[in-house]
């Protein structure tokens, strides 16, 4: 059985998120028994390092409902950018959808501190 719980994002700024999961990656991330992840240090650790929230808890609860025996910890975020159809079709019939989407990748990887999509299809010409 595949069971997955994805956690709130805080009100921490991205880059601060992305630093502490750098930091603690190699003891945090990884495979846990199901115990280890039942255990309320867990939980607690999950809340002190900002990756959770108690609104989050329910959601833990639920995954802990399942059969499962151990499970997967590791980072994640989702990046979402969505356009209305109306706005895609009149985007992409004035032939300005994929530069609507390139600015959008523009703006993530200036959130992470990343080169623009420019700079980078310049440095493989």
């Amino acid at each position: 059985m595949r069971a997955r719980w994805y956690t709130s994002a805080d009100e921490r700024p991205l880059a601060e998120y992305l630093t502490n999961w750098l930091e603690d990656c190699e003891d945090a991330a990884g495979h846990y028994p199901r115990a280890d992840i039942e255990d309320s240090p867990f939980w607690e650790s999950l809340l002190e390092r900002g990756y959770a929230m108690p609104a989050d808890r329910p959601g833990l609860d639920q995954l802990l409902e399942t059969n499962v025996c151990a499970f997967d910890v590791r980072p994640s975020i989702e990046v979402a950018c969505r356009w209305s159809w109306a706005d895609a079709v009149r985007l992409d019939t004035g032939g300005q959808l994929v530069e609507a989407v390139a600015l959008t990748l523009d703006r993530v990887l200036r959130a992470f501190d990343e080169p623009a999509l420019e700079s980078l299809r310049s440095e493989t010409e």
